[in-house]
């Protein structure tokens, strides 16, 4: 239910830095069930992997983890989703993360 809360982020560049809505009233965010990704314009997605100190290619972190506000693209990953390749970013809330 929550991961239609922020189901995609359109706009002519990608946004490197997502705020995280508030959940549905009564529920919570769990922060262990968040999935990034954008897609391309071949119809490909390139799946991001969390990583708190951006060493991994196609990255992102909060931007505090004990306590986040955003979420945010590592710098090499912002890069490479605001190319003209790139047609939007996507976050999903509440689903299992999808391991790679």
């Amino acid at each position: 239910a929550f991961s239609s809360a922020l189901n995609s982020i359109r706009s002519s560049g990608v946004s490197c830095e997502v705020v995280i809505p508030p959940p549905p009233a009564g529920q919570t965010l769990d922060y262990q069930l968040v999935n990034v990704q954008y897609s391309l314009l071949d119809g490909s997605v390139v799946e991001l992997v969390y990583d708190d100190t951006c060493v991994a290619a196609n990255a992102w972190h909060y931007d505090n983890p004990a306590a986040p506000i955003y979420i945010e693209l590592c710098s090499s990953s912002c890069s490479t989703a605001n190319s003209s390749a790139t047609t939007e970013l996507d976050v999903e809330f509440g689903c299992a993360i999808r391991v790679y």
